[in-house]
């Protein structure tokens, strides 16, 4: 694991709240999980297309993207990793909430969490990484 050392503060959002990125093309599943981050102090951008997440990391500072790895019935994998490599989430802590086991996601994350999942835990996590923490253990082929 590596620790990041981001946090809403630092990156000067309003109040020091944390701005996190949540794609989710499950709309009630999305609604859901804004509304809980918001509750923990986020401040949340949601979007359910990798299109959407783009234009948000290009027009906003994030601090953490929430990513559901399955979109529209396809692995966005590809998309993401060029995303990472291309620099718009290279230095943005990723964490993958998805239906897709962890150690078939081959992306470099801070948290991969498997469907279903609390949302308080999910709260949690996504916290801990947006202030710099380290969690879990990294799936087989994290970077």
């Amino acid at each position: 694991w590596f620790t990041l050392a981001l946090s809403g503060e630092a990156a000067g959002c309003p109040g020091g709240r944390p701005t996190g990125v949540v794609v989710e093309d499950n709309a009630r599943l999305r609604a859901m999980m804004a509304e809980r981050l918001e509750r923990h102090g986020f401040r949340v951008l949601a979007t359910a297309t990798l299109e959407g997440m783009r234009t948000y990391l290009e027009r906003e500072v994030v601090d953490v993207v929430s990513l559901d790895l399955l979109l529209g019935g396809e692995r966005a994998d590809a998309e993401v990793a060029a995303l990472q490599e291309g620099g718009l989430l290279a230095t943005i802590p990723l964490v993958v909430v998805s239906v897709v086991p962890g150690h078939e996601c081959r992306l470099r994350t801070a948290a991969c969490i498997e469907k279903p999942v609390s949302m308080e835990k999910l709260a949690h996590v996504l916290e801990m990484v947006a202030k710099g923490g380290a969690v879990g253990t990294q799936a087989p082929g994290h970077r």
